[in-house]
């Protein structure tokens, strides 16, 4: 027991010297962030800016892997395998992403003066503000394939924390809400960008190097790379977009639709819980991954770990949830928990859908998931296409189409790793 203890010790010590225990903190921190943000945002906006808020908030995961194209996943790969090429390779992957990024904006600003509908407003300011968001994954990349953690995890964090700043001067000066009400959908995406100039600055040695470091020929290396985990990401996150869609063409009142999405909001939150453990089961997954019977045992292991892991989070969701949405969230959404109950019942199934899919990639088995993504999202274009031709009036419609979404894509999840697991 003392040498079990005296290990753990040593180990802990370890990882806060490193920085890697700072880094899993910030985790934490964002959630916390994320949690005082909407609740400000909640006071501070009107009904209508808030649900487009919402719907932003549940649309631009889905923007950030578009305008990323893989290449905070080719940074990773490529400048752990070679450090030398870290500012030369940065400096392309931000070259790509921003003539990407110039593409996707044209066509969305040329959309929303030919519909101006809300829908396309939530597109325009989603792609609109996923460019720092996709530059902050790209920083965050290279400092972590390069082992600067505490780097990484001011990366990670200096945008929420300076939105956060940002939103709490807002909101104790009421001249500065009318106007942002007023003009929102100028404003926020101005606030939005303007937060992303941070990293030139707080970053800028590492921006300067990478800036003025020897061009290379990487393009067909950064996008090879990321494509597959991009594919799968970008569906994942379409999902959402989907569910977001679908709820803006139905007939359900404006707050059933709000509340909804902030379920949907609040339930990828519960995720951030436990990504730091896979963050380090995945490199274990991947050392092993030709050795079956070693996969399978450590598979077991985590599985009941992350079962067990769900079931404390649906009891704290269970019983405080309503605590956390009347200390931070306007009074007018503290009827949120009654709305979010169904979903702490799906935790468990979330946590695995989460495990299941860092399993397979981790073993090098990203097109099983692939392939199960491409499945999921054709059921929730189903659905969308029931939804238009027969509009939606009982927003508890959505509850059944999240819960069988969620329950056949864990099935097929759990059918491919068995498979894998026991040729």
């Amino acid at each position: 027991m003392a040498v079990t203890r005296k290990i753990l010790i040593d180990k802990l010590l370890y990882y806060i010297k490193n920085g890697l225990a700072f880094y899993w903190c910030t985790f934490v921190l964002l959630v916390l962030i994320e949690l005082i943000l909407g609740g400000k945002l909640s006071k501070i906006l009107t009904k209508e800016n808030y649900s487009l808020y919402v719907n932003v908030l549940n649309t631009l995961p889905f923007y950030n892997v578009l305008i990323n194209i893989g290449m905070s996943y080719g940074i990773a790969y490529i400048v752990a395998y070679d450090p030398r090429m870290k500012f030369q390779i940065f400096r392309q992957s931000i070259q790509l992403q921003t003539i990407w990024y110039l593409i996707i904006i044209s066509f969305h600003i040329a959309a929303f003066f030919i519909f101006n509908n809300a829908l396309v407003a939530t597109l325009l300011i989603s792609s609109l503000i996923a460019y720092p968001y996709a530059y902050k994954l790209n920083i965050n990349s290279l400092f972590l394939a390069t082992r600067s953690y505490n780097k990484a995890a001011i990366s990670i964090t200096l945008q929420k924390v300076a939105l956060l700043l940002i939103f709490i001067v807002i909101y104790h000066i009421s001249a500065m809400q009318r106007t942002l009400n007023n003009r929102f959908m100028i404003i926020y995406p101005a606030i939005e960008i303007g937060v992303g100039a941070l990293y030139l600055i707080v970053f800028w040695r590492t921006n300067l190097l990478a800036f003025s470091a020897k061009k290379i020929n990487y393009k067909k290396r950064l996008l090879g790379y990321g494509k597959y985990a991009t594919f799968n990401n970008g569906l994942n996150l379409l999902n959402f977009a989907i569910i977001t869609f679908m709820l803006r063409s139905s007939r359900t009142s404006m707050n059933d639709q709000t509340m909804f999405l902030l379920c949907i909001v609040f339930l990828s939150y519960t995720s951030v819980a436990i990504t730091p453990v896979f963050a380090i089961m995945t490199p274990l997954f991947t050392v092993i991954k030709n050795k079956t019977p070693a996969v399978r045992e450590m598979y077991k292991k985590y599985f009941l770990f992350t079962l067990g892991f769900s079931f404390l989070g649906f009891f704290f969701c269970r019983f405080f949830f309503s605590y956390i949405i009347i200390g931070f969230y306007a009074r007018s959404y503290w009827d949120l928990p009654s709305y979010f109950d169904i979903f702490t019942y799906l935790l468990p199934v979330y946590f695995l859908i989460i495990y299941n899919a860092s399993v397979m990639a981790a073993i090098g088995k990203i097109k099983y998931s692939f392939s199960i993504e491409v499945l999921s999202t054709l059921i929730l274009v189903s659905f969308f296409v029931y939804g238009s031709l027969f509009p939606i009036t009982d927003h508890h419609t959505f509850y059944y189409m999240t819960c069988l979404h969620l329950i056949l894509k864990v099935s097929l999840q759990l059918y491919s790793v068995n498979k894998l697991l026991n040729k």
